[in-house]
């Protein structure tokens, strides 16, 4: 059996940004997984689930979070729901594309969910703070 871990963390200027990789063999089959942790926001992966990003995450109301993404959907368009602690939308994007800028308008601090809708219909979700 062979196994492999990889961890890299950065610290600068009170950022972080820590990554750790696996891969794996043997019992069902190979395998890859990585789990990521950039500015506050953590996502996983697999080989067929893409790496989600925010950042900056706690997110300033009025300037906003630029969210990225890597993997199976690069090059989709996804719709992005905000939706606070109650499950209600405060906020909707339609069609993003990767590098775009969500701006916290009109939000108050506190705990939002992104509810992220790719075209084929599959969902993910990040936790977005805004202060």
């Amino acid at each position: 059996m062979k196994s492999t871990i990889f961890i890299f963390l950065v610290i600068c200027l009170g950022s972080f940004q820590a990554i750790a990789q696996a891969s794996f063999q043997g019992g069902e089959g190979d395998g890859h997984a990585m789990a990521e942790m950039q500015g506050g926001a953590v996502s996983t992966t697999t080989e067929s689930q893409p790496v989600l990003s925010l950042y900056p995450n706690p997110s300033v109301s009025g300037t906003g979070s630029v969210i990225s993404w890597r993997g199976v959907y690069e090059g989709e368009k996804p719709n992005i729901f905000c939706l606070d602690v109650l499950g209600r939308i405060a906020q909707k994007w339609e069609s993003v594309e990767k590098g775009d800028r969500l701006i916290a308008s009109g939000l108050d601090e506190g705990v939002y969910f992104l509810r992220i809708i790719w075209p084929d219909g599959t969902t993910h979700q990040l936790t977005w703070l805004v202060d």
